[in-house]
């Protein structure tokens, strides 16, 4: 098992459907997160043509997501803490992203889903 990210709610992860009926395994219950995190992987697949795999589902499965994580706002991204809604608000503002045209998947991934997760009030959970 590697590095995951997940964004939460009220402390728990998102609740996702991986029933049968849902239109993929995964996806977030929620119209409004599940809109949200969709928008996040489009934005990050138009600047960088790729993005983590879990970013439309709320979270980010890659190391590479949490050097880039780390890199823009000194957190850390193997911490036992689950991340508060308002500490995650904190990072988002405090975060200091490399140009855009320097940007690879991995820094398109962690900047959309911090940014989604402090839009919407979600915090994060680390695993690994």
């Amino acid at each position: 098992m590697g590095w995951d990210a997940f964004a939460t709610k009220d402390g728990k992860m998102l609740k996702c459907d991986y029933s049968k009926e849902a239109e993929w395994a995964g996806m977030i219950v929620n119209p409004i997160l599940r809109d949200a995190f969709g928008k996040a992987n489009d934005k990050g697949m138009k600047i960088a043509g790729s993005v983590d795999g879990l970013l439309r589902d709320g979270g980010l499965d890659c190391s590479d997501c949490a050097y880039a994580l780390r890199d823009a706002t000194g957190m850390d991204c193997w911490s036992e803490d689950n991340l508060t809604p308002e500490v995650v608000k904190y990072y988002w503002e405090e975060a200091g992203w490399p140009p855009r045209d320097e940007w690879n998947w991995a820094v398109a991934s962690a900047y959309y889903f911090l940014k989604t997760c402090a839009k919407n009030g979600l915090g994060i959970y680390f695993s690994w």
